[in-house]
């Protein structure tokens, strides 16, 4: 009988962690790179745990929880657990889960929350079993570069520059703004919390923003473009790269509210998707919730094809101690600074990530 241990994850535990990961997730390959940045810039409020399972000394599981940047409370969480093929039906997982709700009720916490992909079976019956209840679902859909024609969509993006308001410039084309960054953190805090989202959004201070954003190992300048009024930043588009070879990821697409409706979305992607190609890269993932039928039309007129979805799990701790005032207040207080970042609605989301 292999004997098994759960300890605490360590820094000589990444490569591990990065092989239990991709061997769950073939199609949605990590990095230790990766990894490693999103630890070193999570913001200093977040509280977060990691812990690794052995048998017979080799790393087979992990798990973890963390608190939510972009979702953020002080007693809600983000939890995972994942399992390399080889090592489940023999408990791993169910011990991993176990000791992730030890750890985590030192926080008092009111709710775990967690994504399943849409073919895990197993997954899904696991969370079921133990009271999660499904939510959201994210869609997520692939793009073939190689048979994608910009030429088709030209007239799109005439369509909006012809106008003679809208400019799309590249993000290196931007680097004489002395305040590019904050523009674009401006820009994605206002069109960011109109994506669908389980929790009221929330937004990350500038400085733990750009740190997280601009030197992350899979930031991608040559593909993050753009759309300016007269100077001011209305829209966006970027993808990240990836560590599978020829594969992009879609970090985000928004468009100011009042900006909606004239197009920009499709142009600015077009343009982005048209670099990609150019650039030699294969395909183009992207997840956006099903509710989001306005960048659902785009995406699909741009010929992404839809996959599985990742579905939204969450598990309510019904005899959790009520939330105090201070923690109502830290929550609310997240909520409204993004609120009054807001414009008035006038309009439908056009955001995917």
């Amino acid at each position: 009988m292999s004997e098994r241990i759960i300890r605490p994850f360590t820094e000589a535990d990444y490569e591990a962690l990065v092989a239990i990961h991709n061997a769950c997730f073939p199609d949605i390959q990590e990095s230790v790179a990766s990894w490693r940045h999103s630890d070193a810039t999570r913001e200093a409020r977040i509280k977060w745990g990691r812990w690794i399972c052995e048998e017979d000394g080799r790393a087979v599981g992990v798990t973890g929880f963390s608190g939510m940047s972009w979702m953020y409370h002080p007693r809600k969480f983000y939890g995972y657990v994942m399992v390399e093929p080889a090592a489940r039906r023999r408990g791993v997982g169910a011990a991993l889960y176990e000791r992730l709700l030890a750890e985590l009720a030192a926080h008092e916490p009111l709710s775990l929350r967690g994504e399943i992909f849409e073919e895990h079976a197993d997954g899904l019956r696991f969370a079921a079993a133990r009271g999660y209840v499904a939510g959201m679902r994210e869609r997520e859909s692939v793009l073939d570069l190689t048979a994608f024609d910009p030429a088709a969509f030209a007239a799109d993006v005439e369509r909006v520059l012809a106008s003679g308001d809208i400019a799309i410039l590249g993000y290196e084309e931007l680097a004489a703004d002395p305040d590019r960054h904050r523009k674009l953190w401006e820009l994605e805090g206002l069109t960011g919390r109109d994506m669908p989202a389980p929790e009221p959004i929330t937004i990350p201070d500038f400085d733990n923003y750009a740190r997280r954003m601009f030197s992350h190992p899979q930031f991608f300048p040559e593909c993050f473009l753009v759309a300016l009024d007269e100077g001011a930043y209305v829209g966006e588009t970027w993808l990240w790269h990836s560590a599978t070879p020829g594969r992009l990821h879609t970090g985000f697409t928004g468009v100011l509210r009042e900006y909606r409706g004239r197009g920009i979305a499709t142009a600015i992607k077009v343009k982005v998707l048209a670099r990609a190609k150019a650039l030699g890269y294969r395909d183009v993932l992207t997840w956006n919730d099903s509710t989001n039928a306005s960048m659902l039309g785009v995406n699909g007129r741009l010929g992404f094809r839809e996959r599985p979805a990742w579905i939204d799990h969450e598990l309510v701790f019904a005899d959790a101690r009520p939330e105090s005032p201070a923690e109502a207040a830290a929550a609310a207080e997240a909520a409204a600074r993004a609120e009054a970042a807001s414009p008035p609605a006038s309009g439908g989301t056009a955001q995917d990530a």
